[in-house]
């Protein structure tokens, strides 16, 4: 028997006493009827055997999909009932299940380029941070670190050129984004049909949940964020399209029509300027696509007309959303606040997570327009440049940049073309959305990340697989 099929028993028998474990701790607290706590206890001993099972016999590249897709739910689960946040259990037993194979394959273990230390300063960059100014132990902060700034987003880069290194495997993460598309695509045209109750989960229903209750805002219950992640799901279907034949492709296709729609239906400036702009750079890149160029954006307007046409209240309510003034103030005036504060403090910021108790005293009524405030700035980049001063922000930028530039313009492979054409169209739309929300978007930024890592580092794998050096 090899060492790998004796440690898998070993564990297996881990799994089963912990499942064990976790059934008595259950039964006994539903029996003395004790705290909440205890059954979340119970649910997640049980759950245990679960992952152990995925981080030894499931695929990374399956494992990584589904926590990819389940991250649409990221924030919302206590909503569906559930205590337990399945997107991160998912992502870390696909993590787990790279780390578990490299010990016994080389062809699992990542290879470490400078981009990966410069991720990793800026995570201990961050961190530090937020331990100078006593918000790591908080819970908005620690979640901005791990989704906005990307502390998740950096393991998923450094583990997809492993995960996804080969065309079988790169199919599950391409099926599963398509997958997605058509659960946000149709859930698009429910909400706005107002067919509430094919709506599901439930909870996008419910205006006391998130933002944007007026809007095509998905299970995110955000409407940019939906935006955001129908114009990945879109770029996704396309490029399925692309490749699969038959039924498949005219699925592929069908998805791509409803995520565009999608994107319309949420009625959201950013993203349809992000949405625009992403289209425009995908097929200025693709060099199949552009000889139609014109009749792809002739088909894009059509698109839009039909909607607005159609789909009752869509223009009055676009009409609406034009004359809305105080979106555009409340970014004029925080934007400017947050200016005031880098000029104040320009080299390390006022610290991680501290820019909501900050900045009260640095908004100043403008001569034309109404005092307003939010609670988080609406772009990144200049939110880094409040928290971490213009060190860290240049930091992170600098690394966005060198891990999108490498995975975009690297050459590699003709079979990793589609999928740097692909990463350009959506780092173009998250580029521009990014600057006009705080982008705590789970899904999106997970997705980018991992978007990059696979375009750009999957061909250094290639590259030593070849060479016969392990990686």
């Amino acid at each position: 028997m090899s060492e790998r099929l004796r440690a898998e028993g070993a564990w297996a028998a881990v799994a089963a006493l912990l499942a064990c474990v976790g059934l008595a701790v259950g039964i006994a607290g539903g029996v003395n009827g004790v705290a909440d706590d205890t059954y979340d206890l119970g649910v997640a001993l049980a759950l245990a055997p679960v992952v152990i099972a995925v981080v030894l016999w499931v695929e990374p590249s399956i494992a990584l999909t589904i926590g990819l897709g389940l991250s649409v739910f990221s924030g919302n689960w206590s909503h569906m009932g559930d205590p337990i946040p399945l997107d991160r259990v998912m992502l870390l037993s696909g993590v787990a299940a790279v780390a578990w194979r490299a010990v016994f394959d080389h062809d699992y273990r990542p290879r470490l380029r400078p981009i990966h230390g410069l991720l990793a300063l800026v995570a201990v960059y961050a961190a530090a941070s937020a331990l100078w100014v006593g918000t790591f132990r908080e819970h908005d902060p620690q979640f901005a670190l791990l989704d906005r700034l990307g502390l998740v987003s950096f393991v998923l880069f450094l583990i997809a050129p492993v995960a996804f290194r080969t065309e079988r495997q790169r199919m599950h993460l391409l099926t599963g984004l398509v997958v997605v598309g058509a659960y946000l695509g149709i859930t698009a045209l429910m909400e706005r049909l107002n067919l509430n109750g094919l709506v599901f989960p439930h909870y996008i229903n419910d205006p006391f949940v998130g933002l944007h209750p007026d809007r095509v805002r998905g299970p995110f219950v955000e409407a940019a964020a939906n935006g955001l992640a129908l114009f990945s799901s879109a770029v996704a279907a396309a490029m399925a399209a692309s490749v699969w034949r038959g039924r498949a492709r005219t699925f592929a296709l069908v998805v791509g029509v409803l995520c565009l729609a999608g994107v319309l239906f949420t009625v959201t400036r950013q993203a349809w300027l992000g949405a625009s702009l992403g289209a425009l750079a995908g097929i200025a890149v693709t060099r199949r696509l552009r000889p139609f160029a014109v009749p792809l954006i002739g088909a894009g307007a059509l698109l839009v007309v039909v909607g607005f046409t159609l789909i009752p209240g869509l223009q009055e309510q676009a009409g609406n959303r034009a004359k809305d003034k105080k979106p555009v103030w409340d970014r004029v005036n925080s934007d400017r606040a947050a200016i005031r504060m880098i000029e104040d403090r320009p080299l390390l910021g006022f610290g991680w997570g501290r820019f909501l108790p900050e900045s009260g005293l640095y908004y100043v009524l403008g001569p034309d327009y109404p005092l307003t405030g939010v609670r988080a700035l609406h772009s990144v980049f200049l939110s880094n440049a409040v928290e971490l001063g213009l060190i860290g922000a240049l930091l992170w930028a600098a690394a966005l940049l060198l891990a999108l530039s490498d995975a975009i313009f690297r050459r590699g492979p003709p079979e990793l073309d589609m999928w740097r054409e692909g990463l350009t169209a959506y780092a173009v739309c998250w580029l521009v959305v990014s600057n006009f929300t705080p982008l705590g978007y789970t899904f999106s930024n997970y997705l980018l990340w991992t978007w990059a890592g696979l375009a750009g580092g999957a061909v250094v794998v290639r590259r030593n697989a070849a060479s016969g050096a392990s990686v």
